[in-house]
């Protein structure tokens, strides 16, 4: 299971972690999920059927879901971005 938490405090670089640290756990988490994730969404089948597990998730823009020909609802997360 990824630790959420861990992967944030890796990410920010305000925290004093040792480089050579932060270097080895962010490897070993593009290893462990970051490069099969990837490589199951490579496929437009495979981005479909991660998108349709996943409908609230903040990187389904509008355009994607209609490339994907999955229905096209608003993103409340992108919404309230886009005001502010």
């Amino acid at each position: 299971m990824l630790d959420h938490h861990r992967v944030h405090q890796l990410l920010d670089f305000e925290r004093d972690i040792d480089l050579a640290s932060r270097g080895n756990e962010l490897g070993n988490l593009m290893r462990i999920a970051g490069i099969p994730w990837l490589d199951s969404v490579a496929t437009k089948e495979g981005a479909k059927q991660w998108c349709e597990r996943h409908p609230r998730s903040p990187f389904m823009a509008g355009v994607l879901r209609q490339y994907l020909d999955l229905a096209v609802a608003p993103n409340k997360s992108l919404e309230r971005t886009r005001e502010g």
